[in-house]
């Protein structure tokens, strides 16, 4: 095997080149670095290119000017360590934490990255690829560049202007900052959270708000809201303050949309939150299978999510993203395996494929197959396919 896409750290070094050949030293040490998979060139799947939302370049960039800005608010916060939670909060909203961090300003520090990001995404028509590789770095960033990333998309989506964009990413990239006066062991654990980790849990939103606040200028003020109100829901049952939503679309220099005090750029990363965590492995569960997200979150519309924002993401995913493995289910080709080799823009929810082996695990004659020729067929990721059997085995 070689290697298909360079191989970044977060900081844009370069660990791997493409091309280079794959040796078991090589693999381990991936692994040991934190890589779970890496694209490989493939005869079988040559031609089927794998798009980048945002180039690896622009992703290892912003990864560490982010760490860069959360580095800063540590070293201004450092005698808060390991206090309790109250404390804090009230250190916080001193006279001499506002006069540190004050000269924190993360828009200023990110703010040629958010360009080329928002640059990148501007060319985009479909959520494709996200998760297709991961820098190695730090859960929180990744996650904070991926939630980025998505929101923009629904921005997009809602023909935001160029300046709201860039307020949008920049919202989404602190937007969990409070985590990290979050103990990691309560963040990552492998298992549900008990009551009183749960509370501490739900502090993160307004400790983020609380250490933004004072950082940046006033301009930046809706970024800090995002952080606050980034876990609010439409039917008011939220945290930290309760607010409700209208489950209507407004501009994000708008304001609060009616009544409810959620701002509607924080309704936007609040959608885009939910949809990373389902799309991704957590220490707690496996990824959830892409075809089964956007059924979860038309659940959620409506009650916990903006309805009309949900839809706007809607409108971007593909049913499952080019790459993918997939089983065919009904119709001429049941039980063949093969891969998303094309995603069409108008038709999401049918894509191109390609037929490695038949149901009898027999490889076949490599063969691309447009399931909108085929309506009789349905698709489903190896993962659904490998859990059925799972199932089934007891």
């Amino acid at each position: 095997m070689t290697v298909a896409r360079a191989i970044l750290t977060e900081y844009g070094d370069v660990l791997l080149h493409r091309g280079v050949e794959l040796t078991d030293r090589y693999i381990l040490s991936l692994r040991d670095r934190g890589y779970s998979s890496i694209l490989v060139e493939d005869l079988a799947t040559a031609g089927i290119n794998v798009p980048e939302t945002i180039s690896g370049e622009v992703r290892a960039s912003i990864s560490g000017k982010l760490n860069e800005t959360f580095g800063a608010f540590r070293t201004v916060t450092k005698d808060l360590n390991g206090q309790p939670l109250d404390k804090v909060a009230a250190g916080l909203q001193s006279d001499a934490y506002r006069q540190s961090a004050d000269k924190i300003d993360p828009y200023r520090t990110m703010i040629d990255d958010i360009r080329r990001m928002v640059d990148d995404l501007l060319t985009v028509d479909v959520l494709d690829g996200l998760n297709a590789i991961k820098l190695h770095g730090d859960w929180l960033l990744q996650h904070s560049i991926d939630v980025t990333v998505v929101a923009l998309m629904i921005g997009k989506q809602l023909r935001l202007d160029p300046r709201d964009l860039r307020m949008l990413a920049l919202g989404s990239l602190v937007h969990d900052v409070g985590k990290t006066f979050i103990d990691k062991a309560i963040v990552t654990k492998p298992c549900p959270l008990s009551r009183g980790e749960w509370d501490k849990m739900r502090e993160h939103p307004r400790l983020g708000y609380l250490l933004l606040r004072s950082s940046g200028s006033p301009q930046d003020l809706l970024a800090h809201h995002v952080a606050y109100q980034h876990h609010e829901r439409q039917d008011g049952t939220g945290y930290p303050r309760g607010l409700r939503g209208t489950n209507r679309v407004m501009r994000v220099r708008r304001g609060r949309s009616g009544l409810s005090g959620i701002l509607p750029i924080a309704e936007i990363v609040a959608v885009a939150n939910v949809y990373e965590a389902l799309s991704t492995r957590r220490a707690y569960r496996t990824a959830y299978a892409h075809e089964h997200i956007p059924g979860m979150l038309q659940q959620l519309a409506g009650t916990v999510l903006n309805s009309e924002l949900v839809s706007a993401l809607d409108a971007v995913l593909p049913l499952i993203p080019t790459g993918t493995s997939i089983d065919v289910v009904g119709g001429e080709y049941d039980g063949f395996r093969g891969v998303v080799a094309r995603i069409d823009r108008q038709h999401l929810r049918r894509p191109w494929i390609r037929l490695l082996s038949d149901p009898a695990g027999r490889e076949t004659t490599l063969f691309d197959v447009d399931l909108l020729d085929h309506p009789e067929s349905r698709i489903r990721s190896v993962l659904v396919a490998l859990e059925a059997e799972m199932q089934a085995a007891g």
